[in-house]
């Protein structure tokens, strides 16, 4: 019984911790949604993660990797300077079975906002930002 409770126990903690990184995310609204949440909770070592593996393949992503610090600390930066990021909504703007088109818009803790497009390209069967 005791095994059978640490397992369980295990079980919910992979799916919880897959579901709070993305890893469930089918649709390029949702994966944009779960880019965004890591910024607003000032996880930017997450989102240069989230980033790197839902755009970039192969050496791409390795040399995304090689500069992640340096992307952190910029967007760590941005944030800080808009008093972080308070809120964002996410539209499909256009879609179809390999490419969709995003609108954000963000709102920002000292008040100002901004509109900004995301653009998704299925390739190989799997969604990619752009």
């Amino acid at each position: 019984m005791k095994k059978v409770l640490v397992l369980l126990v295990c079980a919910m903690t992979i799916s919880l911790s897959l579901v709070s990184c993305g890893g469930g995310a089918k649709t390029p609204a949702e994966m944009e949604k779960n880019l965004w949440t890591y910024v607003q909770k000032g996880d930017y070592d997450g989102y240069i993660d989230y980033l790197i593996d839902i755009s970039a393949d192969g050496e791409t992503k390795d040399q995304m990797k090689s500069m992640k610090s340096m992307f952190a600390g910029k967007i760590q930066s941005s944030m800080e300077e808009k008093k972080g990021l308070k809120e964002f909504t996410v539209k499909t703007v256009s879609e179809n079975e390999t490419s969709t088109e995003l609108s954000v818009t963000f709102t920002y803790g000292n008040g100002s906002t901004e509109d900004q497009t995301a653009t998704y390209t299925k390739v190989d069967g799997k969604w990619k930002k752009q």
